[in-house]
């Protein structure tokens, strides 16, 4: 049998399942077992394993502040070195940036960011652009998402 990377405790059904629960966590036992021509035993059984093990950690409902938002953009921004931390703090302020890394290469930070309308990002892009510390930012509107990993 095939086994997979994850502490090598899967195996090719195991992962088979955990790809269906990860793209619907509420299919029934009946259609889980059907999908993978097992009994409902022992779909429930591999389910069981793969929560002791902590593989399959929890059954939440997750509701990210992006999908209330119509626009997303990323935003690279070049920064003074020794204005980083003041600038990380104050760009942790704002309820719409979703997300910020440090980058190596041309610039130093990329923020991914949501607003309801364009004229909402271009005032936080301006806003952004006027921190302390911060001499360019350049960003892109995301247009779709093709996959996600989790």
């Amino acid at each position: 049998m095939t086994k997979n990377l994850t502490k090598n405790l899967t195996d090719i059904i195991d992962e088979k399942l955990l790809a269906l629960l990860t793209n619907d966590a509420r299919l029934s036992i009946t259609l889980l077992a059907k999908e993978l021509n097992l009994s409902r035993t022992a779909v429930q059984a591999r389910i069981k394993r793969l929560e002791r093990l902590n593989i399959i950690e929890g059954y939440t409902l997750r509701r990210t502040i992006e999908t209330n938002y119509p626009l997303r953009a990323l935003v690279l921004i070049n920064i003074e070195s020794k204005f980083q931390d003041k600038t990380v703090t104050l760009l942790q302020a704002y309820p719409q940036i979703l997300s910020l890394h440090t980058l190596s290469g041309l610039y130093d930070l990329s923020a991914e960011v949501v607003a309801y309308t364009t004229n909402e990002l271009d005032d936080l892009l301006t806003k952004i652009g006027k921190l302390p510390g911060i001499t360019k930012t350049i960003s892109s509107i995301l247009l779709s998402k093709k996959f996600e990993k989790k």
